[in-house]
């Protein structure tokens, strides 16, 4: 689903889904290229949000991610590392 909401700027924001751990990696690599794909679509003036269920552990640490608050918890596994 995708929603544009115009307020002083347009935001676009995904609502998504992502594949749940133990699924194909063919799977999921199609979900997050097309996440990828419609996201890249959006344009550059653009905003855009990416929320949802997006089934990986981003961690509690940074580790080099400028966009991660720090605010995650445990360990960052395989598909964290996808969602950053």
């Amino acid at each position: 689903m995708k929603i544009v909401v115009i307020i002083e700027a347009k935001n676009t924001i995904f609502s998504a889904y992502a594949p749940q751990t133990g699924c194909s990696e063919q799977t999921t690599d199609k979900y997050w290229n097309l996440l990828d794909e419609k996201t890249a679509e959006a344009p550059s003036q653009e905003d855009i949000v990416v929320a949802g269920d997006l089934n990986g552990h981003v961690g509690a640490t940074k580790d080099g991610y400028s966009w991660h608050g720090g605010f995650g918890y445990g360990s960052r596994n395989t598909d964290g590392e996808r969602i950053l």
